[in-house]
Order: C-alpha cells, then sequence, then structure tokens
C-alpha cells in the first residue's frame, strides 16, 4: 500500500469508525439543547434497520442515543 493511501484509510478510519472511549460533540438535534454537548462513546451498535447507533455519555451523566451523523468525532 502506498503512502498516500495509507494517509486516506487513516483519516476515513477516524473520520466514520467510532470506538467505545472515544470523545464526541453530541448533536443539539439528538439532545435538544441550545448547543453542542461533548461527551464519551459508550456503545456502539450496528443496527441492520437504522445503521450505526452511538450512545455517548457526558459529563452530567446524560446519555445520548442515535445514529452516528448526529456524532462528531473531537481529534485529540
Amino acid at each position: 500500500m502506498t503512502r498516500c493511501m495509507e494517509k486516506l484509510f487513516t483519516f476515513a478510519k477516524s473520520k466514520w469508525f467510532m470506538e467505545v472511549g472515544q470523545r464526541v460533540n453530541i448533536s443539539p438535534y439528538l439532545t435538544h439543547l441550545s448547543d453542542w454537548v461533548t461527551g464519551e462513546i459508550i456503545e456502539v451498535e450496528n443496527n441492520p434497520f437504522r445503521g450505526v447507533i452511538i450512545a455517548a455519555k457526558d459529563n452530567m451523566g446524560r446519555i445520548f442515543w442515535g445514529e452516528k451523523d448526529y456524532f462528531d468525532l473531537i481529534n485529540v
């Protein structure tokens, strides 16, 4: 695999493959709050009907879950 392809694969993996323990921003559409909320992924489920479902817990202990489209990975 060429170096360019390795970089592309690494970027694609970091953008689309979410894992337990990663930090994410959670969309206001999902939380019904005014701003994005920061949390940590606690579960990733591959639902055959809805696609990838993410559950994330914020620092106040609230748990939000929904399709991966409502979560944005935080690059650390």
